[in-house]
């Protein structure tokens, strides 16, 4: 059964950390994660920091620039009937379609536009019936 879980975040290293927490958390577990961006920029923003910080680390992943079937992690800025084990949706737009069981949002508190933004997002999955939890 497909379900939403939001996280409340109020900056943007709160962001990072929730988001690098779940990239963690499910390649640990050896699932794929999708994560949809809003634009081409964030993507190669965001591709950039996953393969930077921390310093002594990074996180293997793909974009639509580079592939590579044995990475767990993808990014893309167009949604993809691709199959993945959960999807953090980082897009403006609630996900109508999407062949996962559990996607992600944020509830980002850090202006008034975002929050906004956040509600019509909720409103949408609530409409839709889809079951919807928080941390």
């Amino acid at each position: 059964m497909k379900r939403m879980h939001f996280f409340s975040v109020h900056n943007a290293s709160t962001k990072i950390a929730t988001l690098y927490t779940m990239i963690d958390r499910h390649v640990d577990a050896h699932e794929s994660i999708g994560i949809l961006l809003p634009d081409e920029k964030t993507l190669h923003w965001l591709s950039e920091l996953l393969w930077s910080h921390p310093q002594d680390s990074f996180r293997p992943h793909t974009t639509p620039f580079f592939s590579c079937s044995h990475t767990l992690v993808h990014l893309f800025f167009t949604p993809c009937k691709d199959v993945y084990h959960a999807l953090f949706n980082l897009s403006p737009n609630a996900i109508h379609e999407s062949n996962v069981n559990i996607f992600y949002e944020f509830e980002d508190t850090s202006s008034p536009y975002k929050t906004a933004l956040f509600q019509k997002k909720f409103s949408l999955y609530q409409k839709a019936g889809i079951p919807i939890t928080s941390s």
